[in-house]
């Protein structure tokens, strides 16, 4: 009776263990339990994310339109008939596709960034490989946001150290990551109108479609300013010669400011979505009857 209970316990409480164990993870991969130290010679070489950030920030600005289509898909039976068939086969491959690409794509670029960060450092600050934990379910919700904003913030503390700012950072990281999470919930509730209270299918769809795109364009400025940020430092500290400015800064201000107006557009439809969940489809009608 006591084992079931206990086992009943475990069950119950398995959510709150996985995100116990993300940070036992995340404090076992870093000081103190690593020791700062050089690191070995054989992984003190910088490498570039040149080539892995606008891959993976392609492959993320994919998933952002591939995620709410799939997840239509899957809720209506996997029925394509509103799509010709030689568009809709295509897409769903691609799609599909892209998101595995993605998970792989995070792992090398997030690794690669750490262990660049160690480099750049002089020293082991954390494994490279804590990287993998971004795959643990449950866990990932401590392991990614975390992970994000050490190596964005680290980066651009060593790059320029008088600019770097933590609350930005964790501001950055934190609004695009709960964005992903809202994205997620919003794809999850049934569209089912029988039952009331819910959103239509059509309001859904909006609000998980925008939160995903402000989410992923909010990623990638993290992307851009983790490789711009190390690839500065290396230009300045190690002479890397595959290192190169760029872009102006006055081009970069302006497609910065033009992704978080973008991003700005995108939370004010979404918040009038939630206070008018008919509106999407009273504007799809009055489209289609035009």
């Amino acid at each position: 009776m006591h084992e079931a209970s206990a086992g009943m316990i475990i069950v119950y409480l398995l959510p709150l263990w996985l995100l116990l164990l993300g940070i036992v993870l995340l404090v076992v991969s870093g000081p103190p339990v690593l020791r700062r130290r050089a690191p070995k010679p054989n992984k003190s070489k910088f490498k570039s994310l040149r080539a892995t950030s606008p891959v993976l920030n392609t492959l993320v600005m994919i998933s952002v339109v591939g995620k709410p289509f799939l997840e239509n898909l899957r809720k209506n039976d996997w029925d394509t008939s509103f799509v010709a068939p030689q568009i809709a086969t295509p897409l769903v491959v691609v799609f599909i596709i892209s998101l595995y690409a993605l998970l792989v794509a995070v792992l090398f670029f997030f690794f690669r960034a750490i262990r660049n960060i160690n480099v750049l450092s002089g020293e082991r600050l954390r494994s490279p490989y804590s990287s993998l934990f971004m795959l643990i379910p449950i866990s990932n919700l401590i392991v990614i946001p975390y992970l994000e904003y050490f190596t964005y913030q680290r980066s651009r503390a060593l790059a320029a150290p008088d600019r770097a700012s933590k609350p930005r950072a964790a501001l950055l990281v934190g609004t695009a990551f709960a964005l992903l999470v809202a994205s997620v919930a919003f794809g999850l509730p049934s569209d089912d109108p029988s039952q009331p209270g819910t959103y239509d299918a059509l309001a859904l769809l909006v609000l998980s479609f925008t939160t995903s795109c402000a989410s992923g364009i909010l990623t990638t400025r993290i992307i851009n300013g983790i490789f711009e940020a190390q690839d500065a430092l290396a230009q300045r500290t190690i002479g890397a010669q595959e290192t190169k400015v760029v872009a102006t800064h006055a081009r970069k201000h302006w497609v910065e400011t033009l992704k978080l107006d973008l991003v700005a557009v995108l939370i004010i439809v979404a918040f009038v979505t939630a206070l008018f969940p008919s509106l999407p489809s009273r504007i799809a009608q009055e489209i289609l009857h035009s």
